[in-house]
């Protein structure tokens, strides 16, 4: 009797787990695409061969000399990849400025001149970068650069070895008198021309991640409402499908809102509490970060009310909004930065709102390109939340909610 029991409910758990398809697809299809994304991001930071991330730079020659077309042949690199397209300044600062590339090399009239006639000659070369590479990127291109005029001082001095000066040109080729010869000047905000800090980093990143998890509380409110009858009740009072995702609209971004003031305050005061750097946020910036932050919100809060609309148990919404959040912050560089991922999967970032909303945060924090330069992701995220809502309209419509 025992066992038939038991083998009735194994029965009637299999049958319940086989009925439902967003508990199955938690198990299976989500390991497997979150598995997918991150071992295809960290492709080429985790090979064993000793090639880390591909990085792309540019270079322009205005000294078009032996030595500076020497020193533009040693930088190429499996690790380093040159962008052949990019060759003005004027061209190098609209690409980094765009986030397309993260550095470039000015190499100056007469670098070939001071190369050889100048021992320790400081600011031989100028690498202009972008202020939201994170440091470690930008720290191995810099010792890739050191090594590169080290090689052709090394190479200068073979050329023109003389004994009666072999310790002065032995003294150039030491390490710490390298250290002068590269100059970095960051294609931003003047009070940025440092690398920008892990807060500076991290802050506005795991802010969006957060601001889109209003998805969690949003179907739980509709998924109780739908049960007790709330919204058919309101329906009967004549309240429109509109209306009654506007009700929800608002007051949701309202709280995002509050979120965003809160993880600003947590980067400006509380990181410092405990050791870390404080999150620089000039006033004069303030409107075009409350820009970004409604952008953000909207698209954040209309995402909700689609997923909303289309689940009706918490598991769905867990798998389709939960879920759905870790994979958009998985391959819109939140969790993996997208210079560290191949080029081939960066073209992916595109297609997630938490990437359109992070460049225009960056955009305004690091590289100060005002409101033009949030312009782009700004643009993104109200299509992205009007394609929303409109589909939460019409899934509303037709019996959804």
């Amino acid at each position: 009797m025992k066992r038939s029991a038991l083998t009735a409910l194994w029965f009637k758990e299999w049958l319940a787990l086989s009925r439902d398809r967003f508990g199955l697809a938690t198990l299976f299809v989500m390991p497997a695409v979150f598995i997918l994304i991150m071992s295809l991001a960290l492709r080429d930071t985790l090979k064993t061969s000793g090639s880390g991330p591909q990085l792309r730079y540019a270079v322009v020659d205005l000294d078009d000399s032996m030595a500076s077309r020497e020193a533009v042949e040693l930088l190429a690199s499996p690790n380093f990849l040159p962008d052949a397209k990019v060759i003005t300044e004027a061209a190098v600062r609209e690409a980094i400025a765009s986030g397309r590339l993260p550095f470039a090399v000015i190499i100056p009239k007469g670098f070939e001149q001071r190369l050889t006639e100048e021992i320790g000659a400081t600011g031989l070369v100028t690498l202009r970068l972008d202020p939201t590479v994170a440091v470690l990127a930008r720290s191995a291109f810099r010792q890739h650069l050191l090594g590169v005029l080290g090689t052709l001082k090394a190479r200068n001095f073979l050329r023109t070895m003389d004994p009666m000066f072999g310790g002065a040109a032995a003294s150039a080729l030491n390490p710490q008198s390298l250290q002068g010869t590269v100059t970095e000047e960051s294609v931003g905000r003047v009070e940025h021309l440092a690398p920008p800090t892990a807060v500076q980093q991290n802050v506005p990143a795991w802010m969006i991640f957060g601001m889109f998890f209003v998805v969690m509380p949003i179907t739980a409110i509709f998924i109780t409402e739908r049960q007790n009858g709330t919204l058919q009740r309101q329906r009967s009072l004549g309240i429109g499908h509109g209306t009654l995702l506007l009700g929800k609209l608002v007051p949701f971004m309202g709280v995002n809102l509050i979120q965003t003031v809160l993880m600003l305050g947590v980067g400006v005061w509380v990181v410092p509490l405990f050791g870390g750097e404080s999150l620089a946020l000039p006033v004069a910036i303030w409107p075009l970060l409350a820009a970004v932050a409604l952008c953000l919100s909207l698209a954040a809060v209309s995402w909700a009310l689609l997923v909303a609309t289309l689940v009706r148990t918490t598991e769905q919404a867990t798998v389709m909004g939960g879920v759905g959040n870790i994979l958009m912050g998985a391959i819109g560089g939140i969790m993996v930065p997208r210079f560290v991922m191949p080029a081939e999967m960066r073209v992916w970032t595109n297609l997630s709102p938490m990437a359109w909303g992070l460049d225009a945060f960056h955009a305004v924090m690091l590289r100060g390109s005002g409101w033009m330069g949030l312009m782009p992701g700004a643009l993104r995220l109200l299509l992205f939340a009007g394609i929303a809502l409109t589909l939460a309209t019409w899934l509303a419509r037709r019996g959804r909610i």
